[in-house]
């Protein structure tokens, strides 16, 4: 049927594949099979891995070495001739701009291995304080505080590590939101076949798939106890149930009570469900660019956010913060996200308030 295609193609456009170019890649085929589709088309056979638009493919974990291209690239931009005469504010505007634009196309395809993003960031810290990649100088500001927003402080670099999960969890939402792609609709008719994606079983799959279908599985008690890693399974929230993925984040006494301040302080009138139930409801009411979808959206990406936060805290700092905490920070982050855009002005001075 592709081959039918390709010889319509050609035959209207006059363009024809370059049959000592093209190369096809099987995958879980049998031996009689894969023979029979050479011979009839013609293509020699390929093996993973290969390059594609300068990525490379392979269904097992990347490698060191296959990332080495990537560094070559951000090394070969670093020592140009032309770099060392950049000042200070020179070499920042060519990390933020250049070198750490070469890494997010990668990053946007697959996770790279930690190795990796360690070394982007060694060179971009040396380039900055040196103008160099070899030299050595005592960086005068933490590189974690540089990653800050200019309005707390910072310069605004780009943290790779998190811009990477980030980057594999928006393929995630793709899964969940773009059914009309043909890789999507590809991956729900072989690994989701229905399932929420959080539940998919990705055991036969290719490292990077399992890599996105796990991007938005959290570590919660009810897991860890499963494999052996705790004991108890007692929410540090409540400290009332065991914890959960729903239960963490929205049926947890303390969870509920963030959710209804802020809520009622946008002016939902609805009190927040199970995450399924969720997810549903804001994919019927919190689409399109209004304002109060705008609003909505904002909640649950701050609420989840520090409510996992707040979690890690009490478990790992020993730290405890009121509910009434961190709903000022979340209606913090709303008005300082939502304040980038017009649409949003007058909803944002209407909620002006503290609930």
């Amino acid at each position: 049927m592709l081959n039918e295609c390709f010889h319509q193609f050609s035959s209207a456009s006059g363009l024809v594949a370059n049959q000592g170019k093209s190369c096809i890649y099987f995958g879980g085929v049998p031996e009689h099979v894969q023979q029979q589709i050479l011979a009839s088309l013609g293509f020699s056979l390929g093996e993973l891995p290969f390059r594609y638009l300068g990525v490379p493919l392979s269904a097992k974990r990347l490698s060191v070495n296959q990332c080495q291209p990537l560094l070559d690239i951000i090394l070969a931009k670093v020592q140009s001739w032309t770099t060392r005469f950049l000042s200070y504010a020179g070499r920042l505007q060519m990390i933020i701009s250049v070198l750490l634009s070469i890494q997010s196309f990668w990053t946007q395809v697959f996770p790279l291995p930690k190795n990796i993003l360690m070394k982007i960031e060694s060179i971009c810290k040396k380039f900055l304080w040196t103008g160099e990649v070899e030299g050595s100088k005592k960086a005068v500001v933490a590189w974690t505080q540089l990653c800050w927003p200019n309005t707390a402080g910072g310069l605004n670099i780009t943290d790779i590590v998190t811009w990477n999960k980030a980057a594999i969890l928006k393929q995630m939402w793709n899964l969940c939101n773009k059914k009309d792609r043909l890789w999507i609709k590809w991956m729900h008719i072989y690994y989701i076949k229905k399932e929420k994606t959080w539940n998919v079983k990705t055991n036969q799959a290719a490292w990077t798939t399992q890599k996105i279908l796990k991007a938005g599985k959290l570590y919660t008690k009810d897991r860890l106890l499963k494999w052996g890693s705790i004991t108890s399974a007692e929410c540090v929230l409540c400290e009332a149930a065991d914890e959960s993925h729903d239960h963490l984040f929205f049926t947890c006494k303390y969870s509920s009570s963030v959710w209804e301040k802020v809520l009622n302080w946008a002016g939902i009138g609805r009190r927040a469900r199970i995450w399924s139930e969720e997810i549903k409801w804001a994919s019927t009411y919190a689409t399109g660019r209004k304002a109060d979808a705008a609003i909505y959206r904002m909640i649950l990406a701050g609420a989840v956010y520090y409510l996992w936060q707040e979690r890690n805290w009490r478990i790992f700092k020993k730290k405890k913060r009121k509910a009434e905490e961190l709903v000022r920070m979340i209606v913090q982050d709303i008005h300082c996200r939502g304040s980038k855009w017009l649409k949003l002005e007058k909803k944002l001075q209407a909620l002006n308030f503290y609930p």
